[in-house]
């Protein structure tokens, strides 16, 4: 036998380790018992015990006065505290048995009572099975009974997919009040499960939520929907979304609808698929990629929730981007590239904006030089077509026109080696010309920087080209280790106008 009254920490083969205040050990029967023992199990959960058994032949545990705080994390959310609380234990290879226990995910606070907690006369896990059984069990809501179960189970937090109940969740508004939320996820199929989370507030309303899952072989959907019967009004939400593929395409659908504007923000509707409680936004993407081309278009409904009836709506019909490689000759030394975009669109009742561009953009080959000097350039012609009604961006009926820019970039890099690093220097002249004349941008918010300033359309605005002359000095400078890691980067860039150009966006 071994024993003795002093704190004593134990660490077994698995990774347990064991903080005793007393105990004594029985080698032949390979019987432990202790007082007030403190265990760190392998996966961060703390186990608190004032008197205990441990019999090492048979792998069980009987103890009284347990308290076990697991881990944050093991349900999902690092900011709960999960934690149970009874008054004997039984443990051993099968199972875990808790006799009058109470659990609850809650934050830990200055106040005894925890905001909900689930009391049982016994409380049983079951680690074949993974899954976790209570008895006579209450759902107490600040210490008040609130909701009976005989029998009440859900799976343990290591199981990513079995039917039964989730952890339940309280919600406070200064609005529609305190509420419970008690989900229940149900497997369907392989591919597909279903999760019903009935909401019940104090005041006796109830708000049913259901998600509804499914994955095929080359789609997956996912619908969100709830109903609240309040005072004679049915309130709902119906969210939707599909995405899916096929041969060289992508698409997804996304319709999103609710009955009455403040539905969502009032009682504070969370899923997936709510990103925002003011506005809705229904749409059709499609998707289309080859090797010389590809193909973007999108139908769009946006509904503003804050506004008036006749006012929060915006049609989007269509909005797309097509690019083309187009076939020549090796001999012009480049690259031709034909891209059109457009989009029409109907706002604030009765504007209405249309908007087509044309571009054929030729990128020559970069060539090199014999002292080191690296050049190309670009040649844009771009056809610009607008129709609009009552609009303050474009012009009333049909406009076109047609523009063109050309741009010549040289470039000198250089390389410096040393023992422990390598330095890169590289000098940038950009010389760009358009005849076309600029659009007015004057008080258009655009943000000129390194990532963007020799861009050909670094404004960002397709309907247009930066007129006149100018020319773009940049100097990059980076330094690498050995590794090829990076050291120190900088960059610095300015533009210089052979004269002012009044049209050109005053914030930049």
């Amino acid at each position: 036998k071994i024993y003795s009254d002093k704190k004593t920490v134990i660490e077994d083969n698995l990774g347990n380790v064991f903080k005793l205040g007393a105990f004594k050990f029985d080698i032949i029967k390979k019987l432990l018992k202790a007082k007030k023992i403190t265990l760190f199990d392998n996966k961060n959960n703390k186990y608190y015990l004032e008197n205990s058994q441990v019999d090492l032949e048979n792998n069980e545990i009987v103890g009284k006065d347990i308290n076990i705080d697991f881990d944050n994390s093991l349900f999902g959310n690092d900011k709960n505290e999960p934690r149970l609380k009874g008054k004997s234990v039984i443990s051993n290879s099968q199972e875990t048995i808790v006799y009058k226990g109470v659990f609850t995910t809650c934050k830990k606070t200055e106040k005894k009572c925890p905001p909900w907690s689930i009391y049982a006369d016994q409380v049983t896990h079951k680690k074949k099975q993974k899954l976790i059984e209570y008895r006579n069990a209450w759902l107490e809501i600040y210490d008040k009974p609130i909701i009976y179960f005989p029998y009440f189970f859900h799976p343990d937090p290591t199981v990513k997919r079995q039917s039964g109940f989730l952890m339940p969740t309280l919600q406070s508004s200064n609005i529609s009040g305190q509420s419970i939320q008690i989900p229940y996820y149900k497997v369907i199929a392989e591919n597909k499960d279903l999760t019903v989370s009935p909401r019940v507030f104090f005041d006796k309303d109830m708000i049913l939520q259901s998600e509804y899952r499914q994955a095929n072989k080359n789609s997956n959907l996912f619908l969100d929907f709830s109903i609240n019967p309040e005072k004679g009004e049915t309130k709902t939400h119906f969210f939707s979304d599909l995405s899916g593929n096929f041969k060289d395409s992508n698409y997804k659908i996304k319709l999103e609808s609710v009955s009455n504007d403040n539905y969502l923000k009032l009682h504070k509707i969370k899923s997936p698929l709510i990103n925002d409680y003011s506005t809705l936004n229904s749409y059709l993407n499609y998707e289309n990629y080859k090797e010389d081309q590809s193909l973007t278009a999108s139908f769009e409904v946006f509904e503003d929730l804050t506004k008036i009836k006749s006012d929060r709506y915006e049609y989007i019909y269509p909005n797309y981007n097509f690019e083309k490689k187009l076939s020549i000759s090796d001999n012009y030394d480049g690259e031709l590239n034909f891209e059109s975009q457009g989009f029409q669109k109907k706002f604030n009742t009765n504007i209405y904006e249309a908007l087509i561009v044309n571009d054929f953009k030729y990128i020559s080959n970069e060539n090199i030089l014999m002292n080191g000097l690296k050049n190309n350039y670009t040649a844009l012609l771009r056809n610009v077509n607008t129709n609009s009604e009552n609009s303050l961006k474009y012009k009333n009926d049909t406009d076109n026109k047609l523009l063109s820019m050309f741009v010549f970039e040289t470039k000198y890099p250089l390389k410096k080696k040393d023992i422990k690093y390598d330095s890169y220097l590289m000098p940038i002249l950009s010389a760009r010309y358009s005849p076309s004349a600029t659009k007015n941008y004057t008080n258009l918010n655009r943000r000129l920087d390194y990532n963007n300033i020799f861009s050909l359309d670094r404004l960002g605005e397709k309907d247009m080209v930066e007129g006149g002359q100018s020319l773009t000095l940049g100097l990059e400078y980076s330094k690498k280790d050995k590794k090829n890691q990076d050291y120190l980067n900088l960059s610095v860039a300015n533009v210089i106008r052979d004269k002012r150009n009044p049209d050109l966006p005053v914030k930049s």
